[in-house]
């Protein structure tokens, strides 16, 4: 990406769709705001330089608080407006004067959370080429229309239509030109960028098929989907003594049962027969016990970050533990947790004195895995005899 890129996020919303306060944009997912994920998700992509987001004067403190408390330090906080158009022309405006000449905007929707790095960057290099590019998807219900009696009229070709989604991107002058040119109609009732730029400044823009999961937070079911998605794709990984693969089968079995996904390519390796060392994503997280010393080392050279924090969970299985033991594994597996796990995983432990309950030991990798409560992270849970 040999060109500067920059973000504007609407986010000015009153979500009445959702019917609840505070707006979606500020909806808990895995105990953070709706609007936090996508921030970051944007914020870790190396090569966009600025990111607007625009809000309502009402937010506006908490969402910089926000900023703040998470180092994002290419977001610029901008206030919207009444409709979708004006938000979006004062977050492209407020480019202008945080982003020396920029190249191209992508404008997305705060509440779309899974956005990956892959999309926009080609949306961006489509934008660079044709001047606006957008994603769509295919239309999955047939639409119709209805005369003034509320009776069915048409039914149109589901094949020549289809629906269009975020994130989008334009060469900066167009999109600017094209809300310039934007009557008061448009800044009242439109929604679709690309017909303005197309409308204002005869820019057809570059349609990319997307993936399914752009889809956007707009009732309250959706909240449900968006946290079970996301628990989903969290990369999960699950750490036991080697040479026990029939307890990593039952917790891998147990883990399926709720659509949670094991690192198939663990490597492990004992050390003093109780510990064990854990690769995860090819030497990016490494997490090492030995002799009661855990050592965390994180490489972030990779921009490819995961869309929210990978989790682990460590399974020490020792029925001859004694009391000192546990003490310094639970001191030491809290210090390095609470250290390391702020920005990069969430770490829990098991100390497994039975070494018989599989079942109920399985039940309980997966329940902490699901649940990726952060207020935990650090902690070793005992099951004694």
């Amino acid at each position: 990406m040999d060109f500067s890129v920059c973000v504007v996020l609407p986010a000015s919303g009153t979500g009445e769709r959702l019917a609840k306060k505070p707006p979606k944009q500020y909806s808990l997912l895995l105990d953070k705001p709706i609007v936090l994920h996508t921030l970051s998700a944007f914020h870790r992509i190396s090569w966009i330089s600025h990111i607007v987001i625009t809000v309502s004067a009402e937010y506006e403190d908490y969402v910089k608080d926000l900023i703040i408390e998470n180092d994002l330090h290419k977001v610029t906080v901008t206030l919207g407006a009444p409709t979708r158009h004006r938000s979006i022309f004062n977050g492209i405006k407020a480019v202008g004067t945080v982003c020396e000449n920029p190249d191209i905007v992508v404008i997305h929707d705060v509440v779309r959370v899974f956005v990956e790095e892959d999309t926009v960057q080609k949306v961006a290099l489509a934008a660079k080429t044709y001047g606006a590019a957008g994603v769509t998807r295919p239309l999955v219900s047939t639409v119709i229309s209805t005369d003034s009696d509320g009776l069915l009229e048409k039914s149109l070709d589901r094949s020549k239509y289809m629906a269009s989604e975020m994130p989008q991107a334009f060469q900066f002058s167009i999109i600017s030109q094209a809300y310039e040119k934007a009557t008061d109609f448009d800044f009242d009732y439109g929604t679709e960028c690309l017909l303005l730029a197309m409308k204002y400044t005869g820019t057809k823009a570059k349609l990319i098929s997307g993936t399914d999961n752009l889809w956007k937070v707009t009732y309250p079911k959706d909240l449900y989907a968006a946290d079970g998605i996301m628990k989903e794709k969290l990369l999960t990984v699950c750490v036991q003594c080697e040479g026990d693969a029939s307890v990593r089968n039952k917790i891998e079995e147990k883990c399926r049962t709720k659509n949670l996904k094991v690192c198939a390519d663990l490597e492990y390796t004992a050390v003093n027969n109780v510990f064990c060392y854990a690769a995860l994503d090819k030497n990016k997280i490494c997490v090492v016990q030995e002799n009661t010393q855990i050592v965390l080392s994180v490489s972030k050279s990779s921009s490819s970050v995961p869309l929210i924090k990978p989790v682990s969970v460590h399974v020490f299985r020792d029925s001859h533990a004694s009391m000192k033991q546990y003490c310094d594994l639970v001191t030491t597996f809290h210090s390095v947790a609470r250290k390391f796990g702020k920005d990069d995983i969430l770490m829990y432990a098991i100390l497994d004195q039975t070494c018989n309950e599989v079942d109920s030991l399985s039940d309980m990798v997966a329940t902490i895995l699901w649940e990726r409560n952060e207020a935990l992270n650090g902690q070793v849970f005992l099951i004694s005899a």
